[in-house]
């Protein structure tokens, strides 16, 4: 009993009792009574309860769950069985319970014997708000997290505090409203406007406030399954500038990084690609010019690495044509011929680079004249 009187004062329970095989009821302290018909319910469960996990079964349980079997499809919505059968799946969680005039959290247990047998079952229950009050006040830290962070929780029914003149004396009375804060600290005026501006809006909120004399980011949500509460973040902007000053500074690197990378990889595809095209239009003049000596430096094993080999072996068939077409002018006559009355000259002016034309005009045997004119097509 002890040990459960610690349990029930500890976990701030609205009630705990105790149900022996017999069908004893064993309340622990004061406990706020629920309605007759929940009550009568809540025996013949917990007897069904240990009917099911005791060798043998319970006498009283069938008794029990057959008189207030009419109770558990007004007040439960589904049979006996299956609600034994649900509490049983989760003994030893605290789960939602709505059972009549129970409406909030309950806690069932069995309690065993030295032996390991079944002899007792246990059940704690809690009003929905207190449970979810002792949950938060128990997990919210007063302390700040590693980065500054605070966590707080607002309730939303606030406690109305009367101040002013004493009882009998004529003086006016004051009534003020006070917000529950969980976990209990003091809060700064621009935070109080904050938390009542989300009472008003009841959506996720944000934004930036004074608190404990610095500027903080504060975001504000209604609960959801905590419908009676507010839960506030806040969170120095500070480590947040700092942090927002150190991602600006990495992008700065990456992008010098970045630009001192494409201006090496500019160079590489200039490198490959435009210093062969440049030398390719430097051929390209040559050929205007005539010289057919220019040759276009070796290049990578590439398209334009083939399209410079075949400029140079045209190179090389333009050169050879030249020095035919420098040999072919060597074999005509350089000046006009006189003979007598005579006077003979030619000139060739070939179609092509390369002409297949020839002449030549000689004297021959005194008197004489030899004209010589030939192509090699025929």
């Amino acid at each position: 009993n002890s040990a459960m009187m610690r349990f029930k004062t500890q976990y701030d329970c609205k009630t705990v009792t105790v149900i022996d095989g017999k069908g004893r009821e064993h309340p622990l302290g004061e406990n706020k009574s629920y309605h007759v018909s929940t009550s009568k319910i809540i025996k013949a469960v917990m007897l069904g309860i240990l009917n099911e996990v005791t060798e043998g079964g319970v006498p009283k349980a069938d008794t029990a769950l057959l008189e207030a079997e009419a109770a558990f499809s007004t007040l439960s919505g589904q049979s006996s069985a299956s609600l034994i059968e649900d509490i049983i799946a989760n003994l030893g969680m605290v789960i939602p319970q709505f059972l009549g005039s129970i409406n909030g959290y309950t806690y069932w247990n069995v309690i065993k014997t030295p032996q390991g047998k079944a002899s007792h079952v246990f059940l704690a229950g809690w009003e929905f708000d207190p449970m979810i009050r002792f949950y938060l006040k128990r997990f919210m830290s007063r302390k700040p997290q590693d980065d500054g962070t605070e966590l707080l929780s607002v309730e939303r029914k606030p406690e109305i505090l009367r101040s002013g003149g004493a009882k009998g004396q004529n003086q006016k009375l004051n009534w003020s409203l006070q917000y529950k804060i969980i976990p209990n600290k003091p809060i700064s005026d621009s935070l109080k406007a904050f938390v009542l501006s989300l009472f008003k809006t009841g959506r996720i909120d944000h934004g930036i406030i004074q608190y404990k004399g610095s500027p903080c980011l504060v975001t504000g949500m209604p609960g959801v399954q905590m419908q009676n509460f507010l839960i506030f973040s806040l969170k120095p902007l500070r480590p947040i500038k700092e942090e927002i000053a150190a991602l600006k500074s990495r992008l700065i690197l990456f992008g010098f990084l970045s630009v001192g990378f494409t201006s090496f990889l500019v160079m590489l595809l200039a490198k490959k690609f435009l210093k062969p095209i440049q030398e390719l239009s430097l051929g390209i003049d040559a050929v205007r010019e005539k010289d057919f000596r220019y040759v276009i430096p070796q290049q990578d094993k590439d398209e334009l690495g083939d399209l410079a080999n075949h400029f140079n072996r045209m190179m090389e068939s333009l050169q050879e044509m030249s020095f035919g077409s420098q040999v072919q002018n060597q074999l005509f006559p350089k000046e006009p011929l006189c003979h007598g009355e005579y006077r003979v000259f030619g000139l060739s002016l070939p179609a092509t680079e390369l002409g297949g034309d020839y002449f030549d005009y000689l004297v021959f045997s005194g008197n004489k004249l030899f004209v010589l004119t030939g192509d090699v097509t025929g």
